[in-house]
Formats: structure tokens, sequence, C-alpha cells
């Protein structure tokens, strides 16, 4: 792709794993046909890595921009849009949360239509507060500044 071709025409999906990507990559390429679509595959939940919580929602995005754009050989500046694709586990149900004391390892907690079992309740709901406290920055931000000239919208 040369920069002619390139600017403004970079889409990067920011999704949790690699089955999100495969699941939504030939979708949001056929969508895209006049721009070319970049994955960041952040390999495990964003709104819950509590490593990343000096940052800012903003900072964190942005980091994972720059980062694909390197891997990717494009530059930050063709970035048209930014979308992410996150699951939000149940953090805006009420009352859907139950005890079961048989779950363990990474089963630990398992989701159904209308509950969420999980061995460790408090553990869990204090990572669904930290997670819904992340989605609702972000459900907040229509755009992501890149450096102080450039913002691109963000959904």
């Amino acid at each position: 792709m040369n920069n002619t071709e390139s600017t403004k025409r970079v889409v990067v999906v920011i999704v949790e794993g690699v089955s999100d990507q495969v699941s939504f990559e030939n979708y949001l390429n056929t969508l895209s046909k006049d721009k070319s679509v970049f994955f960041s595959v952040y390999k495990g939940d964003l709104m819950t890595d509590y490593e990343q919580d000096e940052k800012t929602v903003n900072e964190i995005i942005k980091e994972l921009i720059e980062e694909c754009a390197a891997s990717e050989n494009f530059s930050v500046d063709d970035v048209a849009m930014v979308i992410q694709l996150t699951d939000t586990d149940g953090v805006f149900a009420k009352n859907v949360i139950q005890h079961d004391p048989a779950l363990t390892g990474e089963d630990s907690t398992l989701y159904f239509e209308d509950k969420i079992l999980t061995r460790d309740v408090l553990k869990f709901e204090e990572t669904q507060k930290y997670k819904k406290e992340r989605l609702i920055d972000c459900l907040k931000l229509s755009s992501i500044e890149i450096n102080l000239q450039k913002h691109v919208p963000y959904e």
C-alpha cells in the first residue's frame, strides 16, 4: 500500500482475541472496500486489565493503534477510524450472579442466558464493577486523540 492509497483509509478494529478477529474479519473487509481493515488483537479483556489501571482508555487505545501501525506497516496518520469490539460479560445485568462452589480453574465462571455462575462472587463483582467503569469511559469517547493535531472517530 503506497502513501496516497493508504492516507485516511485505515480502519483499526480492536478485539479481545483471535476468535473475535476470525469472526469479524471477512465481514468488515467486505463493508470497507475503500479502506484497509487492520485488527489489533489484545489477547485478553482490555476492560479488566488491571495492569493498565493508571492509563486512560484513550491512552490504552492510542498505544494499541501505534502497535498495530508498526506491526502492519502503516502510519497512524493513515487511520480514519477505530472500532472496538468487546463483550460486556453481564456488567449491566441485574441480579444474575450466583455462587457455585463446584466451579474450578478456567471454568470458575460460566455464563448463561439468565444467570452467571461463579465460584468467587465477591471477586467477580469487583471485576464487573471495574469493567463497567471502563466500558462507560469507552461509551463517553467519540474520538481517540492520536496526537494534538489528530483525532479519529471511535466506535
